[in-house]
This record gives structure tokens, C-alpha cells and sequence, in this order.
């Protein structure tokens, strides 16, 4: 009996077979395999991790005194050595009443000088023109002290103003002000400084007396005065503030016109970069880190990256530290764990304070 011949299937059969028996099997093993991927590399966060050691320093005051200016905004960029602020480190009325006191000691002795200007001639004009120099340089230090804080009264003037606070009249005469005191610190620098370029040539020609040698009374008062102008010049001159490193402003803690104290933080500065990474193994700790030991660094994020570095140093306690999924969002616990150092890997773009996670490898270098 011949063989009947087979009698074809039609695609569709084919094709409802292949859906009942073999897609299922193949749609399970790839939801299996994303499931593992996805857990590996997005979900299951390891028992340690890491936060990027972020660099920071303070600006502060060796003196306590006001804060008059500030130069910087917050995250503005510096350089190590830039100028943030000043700080006046004198009381003002207490600057005032000394450079009184001095300006009357200088007109006391120039009183003193009238009776022997004809014996003295030639003498006594250096010491009148040194004890007016004096002088102007004594004005000079009221004038600059007295623009320094007429400018935190105009700062707070210009915000009241900005704010509909004050009248605009109130903040013309504030600014008049200011302005007037400014031009009168420029005549008096000019003067100041066209004295001292006289008594500068009145010595290069020679024309002062040999007669004027520390025996000699008026002579060693002038010099005493000069010395303590000299100290009052020191006292009122203000303390500039600078940046100690590369980095972006942080934090202002201060504002012109606050009282600053010895120590006290101005302005916060945080380095461009970090070197090194600070992990936290929470107990109960199964893989004791140790010095040398070779660490993976993982980056957090879609576009996750890898890379190898080494345990540096490791701390002898636990510490308080943010548990990770507060990192996350997810709760705000705290947890204990023993602090390690490690080397900031080259290849990994990271910024100071960047969680990350480690995998600790058991071998060493």
C-alpha cells in the first residue's frame, strides 16, 4: 500500500503551535535574565558604601572686629590668595579719639617750636613741614575710617531703598555722603603723598641740619609722635580677608556691618576636586577592610561606571553615619559604620560629596 503524503500545515497552525509551546519558554528566560541585570546593576545596593570626600576650609578673622566688605557671591569661583573681604579690627571712636590725641600733641609742639624758629631757622622748617605731615596723615586716617563705615551705611541704605524702605531724598543724602567722603580721602592722599615726596627731597639735598640728634628734646617728641602715628596707621587699617585654596564659595555666614569674632567662619570654601573616598561598613561586617585591599568603585545613576582602587587607610571604631537609603530618599535613619579611605579613581568623573558604591575584593596587590 503506497504512503499517503503528508498533508502540509498551514502557517497559522505552525504559528499558534510556536506561541503555545515555544514563546513562553523564550519570553520567561528573558524576563529571567533583564530581572538578574536589573537587580545586579540598578537594584540590589551592596552592604558599603561610599561618599566622595568633599575638601572644605573657612575664611575667618585673626582680630575680632566689623565686617566692611565682601567681595564675593555665593559659588563664585577664587584662587588661593584672592581677596574676599575686609574686617576693621578698631573702634572707630576709640580710632577717632587717639588720632585726636595725637593731632593735639602735634600742634602742641608745633606751639613749642615758634620761640626758637629764629635761631633754628633751617631746622625748624623740616620739623614744621614733618609735624604737618603728621598732621594731614592723621586727617587722612579719620577720613578713611569714616568712609569705611559711611559705606556699610550706605550698602544697608541701597537695600532699604531697593526695598521702597526709605525715601529716595534719604538715599540721595546717604550717597552724598559717601561721595564727599570720598573725594575728601583722595585730596587728602594727594596731599599726604605730595608731603612725603618733599620731605623725601629735602633729605636727598641735604638741607637737613646735622643738629638733630636723639639729645636733642623737640627732635625725640617729633619721633615719638611719628612712632605712634606710625601704630595708629597699623591699628586702623583693615584686615584683608583671603581665599586659603582653589574653590567655590560655599557659604557666606557673615554680611558687612555683622561683628566678626577671633576664629568665627566668614565664608565657607569647598574645593574644585576631591582625592579621595570615605566608605562605611556597617555591620555585621563580613569582609574585614584592610590597607591594600583592592575595592570597585561603582558610580550611581543609568549610566553606571566602574573602576579599581585601594583601601588607604581604615578607622579603629564605628562611626554615626547617613544610612544609604536616606541618600535615596527613603527614610532618615542613621546607622554605624567602620570608616575607610580610598584613593580616587582617575578615570571616574566624580564630585565632592557623590555617594558611590564599593565591592570589596578579599585579594590584596
Amino acid at each position: 500500500m503506497e504512503s499517503l503524503p503528508k498533508i502540509p500545515s498551514p502557517p497559522a497552525h505552525r504559528w499558534r503551535e510556536f506561541r503555545i509551546k515555544v514563546m513562553p519558554v523564550m519570553v520567561f528566560v528573558a524576563g529571567l535574565g533583564l530581572a538578574v541585570f536589573i537587580w545586579k546593576e540598578h537594584v540590589a545596593g551592596p552592604a558599603v558604601y561610599g561618599e566622595v570626600e568633599s575638601v572644605q576650609t573657612s575664611v575667618s578673622s585673626s582680630k575680632a572686629g566689623t565686617l566692611t566688605k565682601l567681595t564675593v557671591a555665593r559659588f563664585q569661583r577664587v584662587r588661593a590668595g584672592d581677596a574676599v573681604g575686609e574686617v576693621s579690627v578698631t573702634d572707630p571712636k576709640v580710632a577717632a579719639a587717639s588720632l585726636a590725641v595725637i593731632q593735639a600733641e602735634i600742634e602742641l609742639l608745633r606751639a613749642n617750636m615758634k620761640p626758637v624758629l629764629g635761631l633754628q631757622q633751617n631746622a625748624m622748617h623740616y620739623e614744621e613741614l614733618r609735624l604737618e605731615w603728621m598732621k594731614q596723615r592723621t586727617q587722612l586716617l579719620t577720613a578713611r575710617i569714616n568712609l569705611q563705615f559711611n559705606e556699610v551705611e550706605f550698602r544697608r541704605m541701597e537695600v532699604l531703598f531697593k526695598d521702597k524702605i526709605i525715601s529716595e531724598r534719604v538715599f540721595e543724602q546717604a550717597r552724598a555722603a559717601k561721595e564727599r567722603l570720598q573725594t575728601e580721602v583722595e585730596e587728602l592722599t594727594k596731599l599726604v603723598n605730595e608731603g612725603e615726596d618733599s620731605f623725601k627731597q629735602m633729605r636727598l639735598t641735604d638741607k637737613v641740619p646735622p643738629s638733630q640728634s636723639s639729645e636733642d628734646p623737640l627732635h625725640a617728641a617729633i619721633v615719638v609722635q611719628e612712632e605712634k602715628l606710625r601704630l595708629t596707621e597699623a591699628e586702623t587699617s583693615p584686615l584683608t580677608l583671603k581665599a586659603p585654596m582653589d574653590g567655590v564659595i560655599r557659604l557666606i555666614n557673615k554680611r558687612p556691618g555683622e561683628v566678626v569674632t577671633t576664629g568665627e567662619p566668614i565664608i565657607t570654601v569647598n574645593a574644585l576636586r576631591a582625592d579621595h573616598i570615605v566608605g562605611y561598613m556597617h555591620p555585621p561586617i563580613s569582609v574585614e577592610p584592610k590597607v591594600g585591599m583592592t575595592v570597585q568603585v561603582r558610580t550611581r545613576g543609568f549610566n553606571r561606571q566602574a573602576s579599581s582602587a585601594t583601601i588607604l587607610q581604615v578607622g579603629s571604631e564605628l562611626e554615626v553615619v547617613p544610612s544609604p537609603t536616606h541618600a535615596r530618599g527613603m527614610t532618615k535613619m542613621e546607622e554605624r559604620g567602620l570608616p575607610f579611605l580610598v584613593n580616587l579613581p582617575a578615570g571616574l568623573n566624580l564630585r565632592p560629596g557623590e555617594l558611590v558604591d564599593l565591592i570589596l575584593q578579599a585579594r590584596s596587590r
